[in-house]
C-alpha cells in the first residue's frame, strides 16, 4: 500500500517532469498538483504513518527500515520545509548540512546502508522521527493545516 505522500509526490513529479512513451501526457490525466498538497500529504503521512514506528520497536529492528525511514524521513523534511520536492539523495543532502550532527552521521549510515549490514542505529532513529516531528510543527504548513482543520486526526496525532 503506497502512502498519501508518496502518491503526491509521485504524481507532481510526474506532472512537472514525466515524458510519456505510450499514450496520452501524464498532465492529460490528472489536475496539476499544487506543491502545497504535497507538503500537507507529507505532513499526513508522517503523523499516521512514521510517528507511530516510535512505539514498534519490533518494525525497528530491522536494519532495512531504519535506512527507509531515515532517507524517506529526509524527503519529507526536505518538502516541507524547503518548499520544493526533490530526490532522496538530494532531500538527504540538504538535511545533512541543514542539521548537522547527530542526524549527518545517522543519514550517511541510512544512505550507504547495504543488504545483510546491520545499523545498530534503532535509537537513533527513534530520535531522528522525533526531531522530524518537531521541526515538522515548527512550519507554516503544518500550523496552517491545524487552523483549517480543528479536531481533525492530525490534531489528535499532534497530541501524542
Amino acid at each position: 500500500m503506497f502512502s498519501i505522500c508518496v502518491t503526491s509526490v509521485n504524481n507532481y513529479l510526474l506532472y512537472q517532469h514525466g515524458i510519456s512513451l505510450i499514450g496520452p501526457e501524464f498532465r492529460q490525466l490528472i489536475k496539476p498538483i499544487d506543491i502545497t498538497e504535497v507538503q500537507r500529504a507529507c505532513i499526513r503521512d508522517l503523523f499516521q504513518e512514521w510517528e507511530p514506528k516510535i512505539l514498534d520497536t519490533e518494525w525497528l529492528d530491522n536494519s532495512h527500515y531504519q535506512s527507509y525511514i531515515v532517507i524517506n524521513l529526509c524527503r519529507i523534511l526536505y518538502t516541507v520545509i524547503h518548499g520544493v520536492t526533490g530526490t532522496k539523495k538530494t532531500s538527504a543532502e540538504w538535511v545533512k548540512k541543514r542539521f548537522g550532527l547527530p542526524w549527518s552521521n545517522l543519514i550517511e549510515l541510512a544512505v550507504n546502508w547495504e543488504y545483510g549490514k546491520k545499523l545498530y542505529s534503532k535509537n537513533e532513529t527513534i530520535n531522528f522521527i522525533k526531531f522530524c516531528v518537531h521541526e515538522i510543527k515548527q512550519t507554516e504548513t503544518h500550523k496552517q493545516m491545524l487552523f483549517k482543520n480543528p479536531g481533525s486526526r492530525i490534531q489528535e496525532l499532534n497530541k501524542i
